[in-house]
């Protein structure tokens, strides 16, 4: 109403039309305005009370409302590409034109909002008829030229949908590849699609399509086919959820889990010219090339241990992150198995009731040795030699006695 009053007209586009279409959950609203997106936010916000953020030259914004929560606002635009990968030139046009600029032909059809056509469905690019197909079709015969990164947005789709690439489509997609268009994309745009593709609940079926349709060598070609589709892929999914049991909790991040599956038998030099490649943020960073080079070591380690030696799992397991530890477990045989698995029920939170403080004021002096000593309560309290506080105070007591 407020749209047509102020002589626009508004349409609900993107992700949410598509799911309606296809029965699925969406909350996302993303609104497409025919007349000025930025104009709009403002007098809407004042109407309810609202906050405008992020505005951009392109004509976008986001506003933050109690009512509805973040709806993202845009003009109606057009683009055109310089080159392949390069970020898109941008004017403000109509919806059709807007439409048009998708990646598929799934994603480029909206729902009227205006009070005089409510609800009507516009399609102009046979969305609606792909979708009951499971066909993932591209908009334009130059659409993965002009944004290579569609490429992985349609692996995405695919293995969310359990769609398939129309022939067509597909034959444009290996054209790209063999290219080389992947390889003018910023690494950072390529993690930023890699990272969604790690959050989907199918993520191990999107890795598996990626390695079908070779599309890792084409990113870098340290990756390969079977980087993603190895035998240690294929047990990442149960570890994630065998770890998650026996810690009784969600233990680690999945999304990072699948990430750092993609540098799983790198070698060190490899995966830090991966991680270079991608941008990596820090943590991501540090735990892609923790997997890439202490999961064999650690295990090599694991494997010397035993039921009888939790306070050594404890020393070896303790400094490493939930996602490290997922993959441990993915890449061991039973007996380490199972020594993670009673670390992360009966080990991991085991530790003194005793501080550095009263073991001070038991008599200990300062300096080395009280580390030293609440690491042999520790050893003890894991050896089931020490069950209680008090039996903790009478072993430090012991030890002053003894020093005396």
């Amino acid at each position: 109403m407020l749209a047509r009053d102020m002589g626009q007209t508004a349409y609900l586009v993107g992700g949410m039309v598509r799911d309606l279409a296809i029965g699925c959950r969406n909350i996302d609203l993303d609104i497409v305005i025919e007349g000025d997106a930025l104009d709009l936010a403002g007098v809407f916000a004042r109407a309810t009370g609202s906050s405008v953020k992020g505005r951009t030259k392109f004509g976008t914004c986001k506003i933050e409302s109690r009512a509805f929560g973040t709806i993202d606002l845009a003009t109606a635009r057009s683009e055109s590409y310089r080159h392949p990968g390069a970020l898109p030139d941008v004017e403000a046009s109509n919806l059709k034109a807007d439409l048009a600029r998708r990646d598929f032909t799934v994603n480029a059809m909206a729902i009227s909002l205006d009070p005089h056509r409510y609800g009507r469905l516009l399609d102009p690019f046979g969305g609606f008829a792909d979708i009951s197909g499971g066909r993932l079709r591209i908009l334009h015969p130059a659409g993965f030229r002009d944004d290579p990164t569609r490429i992985l947005r349609g692996v995405r789709f695919a293995a969310r949908f359990g769609f398939t690439f129309e022939s067509g489509t597909l034959a444009r997609l290996r054209a790209c590849l063999r290219e080389g268009c992947v390889g003018s994309v910023s690494g950072k745009r390529i993690y930023t699609e890699l990272n969604l593709i790690c959050m989907e609940d199918k993520a191990r079926r999107a890795l598996g399509l990626l390695g079908k349709y070779r599309i890792p060598e084409s990113i870098d070609p340290v990756l390969g086919r079977k980087t993603v589709r190895s035998r240690h892929m294929r047990r990442l999914a149960p570890a994630i959820a065998r770890v998650d049991l026996s810690a009784g909790e969600v233990f680690a991040e999945k999304r990072l889990c699948w990430l750092a599956g993609l540098f799983f038998g790198l070698k060190r030099r490899q995966a830090a010219h991966l991680a270079d490649r991608l941008d990596l943020p820090g943590r991501e960073r540090e735990a892609c090339l923790w997997v890439s080079a202490e999961v064999p070591r650690t295990l090599v380690k694991l494997s010397r241990l035993d039921a009888g030696s939790a306070y050594r799992v404890v020393k070896l397991l303790r400094p490493v992150a939930p996602e490290g530890i997922v993959h441990l477990f993915a890449a061991s045989g039973r007996r380490e198995r199972n020594l993670i698995a009673a670390y992360l029920k009966a080990w991991r939170d085991v530790s003194p009731s005793l501080n550095g403080r009263r073991v001070v004021a038991l008599g200990i002096e300062k300096g080395p040795l009280v580390g030293r000593v609440l690491e042999r309560l520790l050893e003890l309290r894991l050896q089931g030699k020490l069950t209680s506080p008090e039996d903790e105070i009478a072993y430090v007591r012991r030890r002053v006695r003894l020093r005396r």
